[in-house]
């Protein structure tokens, strides 16, 4: 098969940390099965020998990770939801969505081949919205709860199974509405400690 997948260990376990926040006990059985299907993919069918680079993933997962960002816009969010999807694609199934911002076609032309068949894979992707955890990765007032404050695509999804806010803003208070919209998500991701 040729290249050998080698996985960013940090990487995933940042990710992977990310997720381990929730206690429920479908997201206990997501990371048991992506673990026993990592330890079987990395001993490959025969016992022997590792998955290779561009192998689809053989498994379905109980739960699914639907990203929806400005990835087509250029600017901060976007090439931080872009890093994140890039490197959870290796291992999960992900869906993403254009969320928050307008497309940017000089952006988009100038993005390696590579990235955008990545990011057209993952766009093209299916969901069932029940089964999904929804990452809103923008800043909150592209959230629809109850609706967005200028048009853009539904994030998140009333019938999503969990709701997770990406979001940062340097300030030193939060910014008039968004704290009910904050408070509407099942959690909040923001770059400090």
């Amino acid at each position: 098969c040729g290249q050998q997948l080698q996985p960013d260990t940090h990487a995933i376990s940042a990710a992977w940390g990310c997720f381990s926040e929730v206690a429920s006990l479908e997201f206990a059985q997501l990371r048991q099965t992506f673990a026993a299907t990592h330890a079987a993919q990395t001993q490959g069918e025969d016992g022997g020998g590792a998955a290779c680079v561009g192998e689809p993933l053989t498994w379905t997962p109980l739960i699914q990770l639907q990203w929806f960002a400005p990835f087509y816009s250029g600017g901060g969010y976007s090439s931080e939801a872009i890093s994140y999807v890039t490197e959870l694609t290796k291992w999960l199934h992900v869906g993403i969505r254009q969320h928050g911002d307008s497309l940017n076609h000089d952006f988009t032309a100038g993005l390696p081949t590579e990235l955008k068949n990545t990011l057209s894979g993952a766009t093209r992707r299916r969901m069932d919205v029940s089964r999904t955890v929804q990452v809103c990765h923008s800043e909150p007032g592209a959230w629809s709860v109850p609706t967005p404050n200028y048009h853009t695509s539904e994030c998140p999804s009333p019938n999503a199974a969990y709701k997770i806010g990406r979001t940062m803003f340097e300030t030193d208070r939060l910014p008039d509405g968004w704290p009910s919209r904050l408070l509407a998500m099942d959690e909040i991701w923001v770059p400090t400690e």
